[in-house]
């Protein structure tokens, strides 16, 4: 069981008893979310399996209490250590640990300053050193320096006029500075070399995202707006839901854009900004000064989670999440999404809502779909309405997951929320609910730190959770700004056929033996893509030379071997020397995949090659174009996606 550990802290009550078998299979037995919370509540009440929320208090608190001025000095070790990125992390940690207004606080921001600045943030660096300012309570005969970096950065930036303006101050603020007569004069004199220099330079140019998103081909759907128009929903008996198009696609077609409906980094993501409708790298970021758990850009984005993603509500709950037993984001979700929709429709809407919802059984083409026939992905019952197939989750998984949702109630209710008595039981019911679908459809973002990877936040896409999996997937996903998903077509796909996308397995990689496994095991379905069926190689045997048994027209052989030898010296040439800014490379790939994808029979090992050259070469097209303040910032920007 995936779970088990977690599990434990709810069942050894019960084995102590000697009554778990018996409470697995009565719940099991129950049909609706209503009568397994309502008997998990009754089992809590009776056996005192309540997490005791004053030793939660006491852990957190205990936490906090760590002295911060002990973190900042162990990060300027790491920084004399020249592991800056490590040290701006422990600032960070300093930060949320310590407390504003405080001289230590002034230096945090002073000391994180100075990491950014040896990495080459230079605008992050900036927006520390103005908060250092700020404070009030950074020393005065220690400000020339904060000026002086302020300088270098903006100068480094091509800024000369801001360049100038800070050296002056740096130069007003140096009779302060605790250093002899001629060390001032020596500094003094390299500020104004600076200040010759800022007046002789040009702007200079960074990398930077572009933040113009792509057109969907065709426009937008009518009845579902995050989809081209030439696509549609159908049902088959194998499949279920699916997307299909109306219309030939070519590899690089923009079919889908969609917006995170809710999403929670990790709380060890200390550079990831947890507005919802921002979501972006920081390396500079401030804490919420109540949680002290979550982490924004700036307080603009602060104040907007604030209201937005109802953080003045959820606030007060969240020091529990970390201790809930459990998948930590999962449980985040739970509480952000409950108090994000009674922010919007108030509790006794939102109870009438999910009441209404778990008493109707609606078709899969109309589920989620609103009154005007309209599928939108920022609406609270579109996400309420996702699918998940309860009857492939264990009982004892089952039964986490209610109990769960009871201890999560419990302790939005001691944290002094009012819920009437009679909505309970339907709040607790939804908290189920949301459990279950946030842990099959909430997507995973990961990063990769040369082979170690990291899961550093969930999101809900409603819209993306719409297309099937398959382990040959003619559509991927790019992460724009973590908020956005686009979908672009990676194949050729024939009018009629199903759209599919990766949920983290491929056979390139994975045998079809490993892929079944972990389908059955994990993602609880059997998977039907062609790879699966006709038991197609891994990419380490696939065919890499022409034969009459691959190609589909023999006639074309001297062409396609023609063609081939191309793609051939392409991949030794242009591919190695470019990260594909050209748009004549792009295209190259894409008419050579629809080429291949009409002479040979796959698997092919040039087409497969050809498939995964053009999947960076749309991720590069899509991410760089120029002009970005901090660089650093980019790195990692594009994240790998799965439901795994």
């Amino acid at each position: 069981m995936e779970y088990s550990k977690d599990f434990e802290v709810y069942s050894k009550p019960l084995l102590k008893a000697k009554v778990l078998k018996q409470v697995l299979v009565k719940h099991a037995a129950m049909k609706t979310a209503e009568d397994k919370f309502k008997y998990t509540q009754s089992l809590f009440m009776k056996y005192k399996m309540v997490r005791d929320v004053k030793y939660i208090k006491r852990a957190f608190q205990c936490c906090i209490s760590l002295k911060d001025t002990k973190i900042r000095i162990c990060g300027n070790e790491q920084f004399r250590e020249k592991k800056y990125e490590l040290a701006i992390n422990t600032y960070t940690v300093c930060l949320m640990k310590g407390t504003p207004g405080t001289l230590n606080y002034a230096l945090t921001f002073a000391n994180r300053s100075a990491a950014l600045f040896e990495l080459s943030m230079y605008s992050s660096c900036m927006t520390d050193v103005q908060r250092a300012i700020d404070t009030k309570m950074y020393p005065s005969e220690l400000l020339y320096k904060l000026y002086m970096r302020a300088g270098n950065a903006n100068r480094l930036m091509g800024h000369s006029n801001l360049a100038k303006m800070n050296y002056e101050e740096c130069l007003k603020h140096l009779v302060y500075a605790a250093m002899s007569k001629r060390q001032k004069t020596a500094f003094k004199t390299d500020v104004l070399n600076f200040i010759d220099m800022c007046n002789n330079m040009g702007n200079l140019n960074y990398l930077r995202i572009n933040d113009q998103l792509p057109e969907l081909l065709g426009g937008p759907n009518e009845q579902i707006p995050a989809f081209s128009k030439f696509l549609e929903l159908r049902c088959t008996t194998n499949m279920g839901r699916g997307v299909y198009t109306t219309r030939d696609l070519n590899p690089g077609d923009t079919v889908a854009i969609d917006s995170v409906y809710i999403c929670r980094p990790s709380l060890d993501s200390l550079n990831l900004c947890c507005y919802s409708r921002c979501l972006e790298v920081n390396w500079a970021v401030i804490p919420c000064p109540n949680c002290r758990l979550l982490v924004y850009c700036n307080e603009e984005c602060m104040q907007k989670s604030y209201v937005e993603d109802a953080h003045n509500l959820e606030c007060p709950t969240l020091i529990y999440a970390p201790t809930l037993p459990g998948k930590t984001m999962i449980n985040l979700l739970v509480i952000n999404w409950f108090f994000k929709a009674i922010s919007q429709m108030g509790l006794d809407k939102y109870c009438s809502i999910v009441h209404d919802f778990s008493k109707t059984k609606l078709d899969l083409l109309t589920r989620g779909f609103n009154g005007n026939g309209q599928y939108i992905s920022d609406e609270f019952l579109t996400n309420y309405s996702l699918y998940n197939d309860e009857n492939n989750i264990s009982s004892e998984v089952s039964f986490f997951f209610s109990c769960i949702a009871t201890n999560i109630l419990h302790c939005i209710i001691k944290r002094g929320m009012t819920i009437p008595k009679h909505q309970i039981v339907t709040v607790g019911a939804s908290f189920l609910h949301m459990v279950k679908l946030l842990s099959s459809n909430a997507i995973k973002f990961r990063t990769s730190w040369g082979r170690w990877e990291e899961v550093f936040a969930r999101g809900l896409y409603p819209s993306i959770c719409l297309f099937n999996h398959s382990c040959d997937a003619n559509v991927t996903s790019y992460v724009l700004d973590k908020k956005t998903v686009v979908l672009k077509t990676l194949q050729p796909i024939s009018k009629g056929s199903q759209l599919c996308i990766s949920y983290g397995l491929n056979f390139q990689n994975n045998n079809k033996q490993w892929r079944d496994l972990h389908f059955k095991n994990v993602l609880k379905f059997k998977c039907l893509c062609q790879p699966c069926i006709e038991n197609w190689p891994t990419i380490r045997y696939t065919p890499n030379r022409l034969s009459t048994h691959y190609l589909l027209n023999p006639n074309m052989a001297y062409i396609v071997s023609l063609e081939c030898k191309k793609f051939l010296e392409f991949q030794n040439t242009v591919a190695k020397e470019t990260n594909f800014h050209e748009e004549e490379h792009l295209t190259y790939l894409i008419n050579f995949a629809k080429f291949l994808f009409i002479n040979v029979k796959r698997p092919f090992k040039l087409y497969e090659d050809c498939i995964d050259m053009l999947f960076v070469a749309q991720k590069t097209m899509l991410g760089v174009h120029k002009e970005s303040p901090d660089v650093k910032s980019i790195i990692n920007y594009f994240v790998r996606l799965d439901y795994l």
